[in-house]
């Protein structure tokens, strides 16, 4: 298989194997919500390149490819989806970094306060995109990337924050549960 030719320079791979019919709509679901927030993310239709460039912007990953296959033995399926990388270190694993030194409780927690504030701010966009197309059930310190963590123990006003769209899967806003395609394979974005 040749390069990517979108500018997509890393490529992040994952398998979920769906061992019933229900998990199997589930798996194939989060990637429709991908393929759906690529198609809904503002840009100029003409222009492919603006579009790939609003969606990093929002910093959610772009499915390339996802496939469906029977498992051996007819135990289930393989979903696999192939999308693009979006760079960062995790919140979960920031928070569990020490403070500096010199830090004072109250600095502490007052900074602690002004980045809450700029991650809401900074996923709002996000999740706003997301909100006609299903609800984020699992919006937490795992799947929110800090894209300057460093930066962050600088000033709270710095870096940016964005949720793993692909875990959105889960239920469409009025609790309806969200029914896949009854096909599947094909191309498009991913988690």
């Amino acid at each position: 298989a040749g390069a990517p030719t979108d500018g997509v320079s890393e490529v992040a791979l994952k398998e979920v194997r769906c061992g019933s019919q229900a998990e199997l709509q589930q798996a194939i679901f989060e990637v429709q919500v991908l393929l759906a927030l690529e198609r809904s993310t503002p840009s100029d239709p003409q222009d492919a390149a603006g579009a790939a460039q609003a969606q990093t912007e929002l910093r959610v990953p772009r499915c390339i490819s996802y496939k469906v296959e029977p498992c051996a033995g007819g135990a289930g399926w393989k979903v696999r989806t192939a999308m693009t990388v979006v760079p960062g270190e995790s919140l979960d694993l920031f928070i569990r970094r020490p403070l500096p030194p010199s830090w004072s409780r109250t600095r502490a927690i007052r900074h602690g306060c002004g980045l809450a504030t700029k991650l809401i701010r900074d996923m709002a966009p996000m999740l706003r995109l997301l909100s006609p197309i299903a609800w984020h059930r699992d919006v937490n310190s795992h799947n929110i990337l800090i894209d300057d963590p460093d930066a962050l123990l600088g000033s709270p006003s710095s870096p940016t924050a964005s949720s793993t769209a692909s875990h959105a899967a889960g239920e469409r806003p009025g609790g309806a549960q969200a029914a896949p395609a009854a096909s599947a394979g094909g191309v498009g974005p991913e988690e």
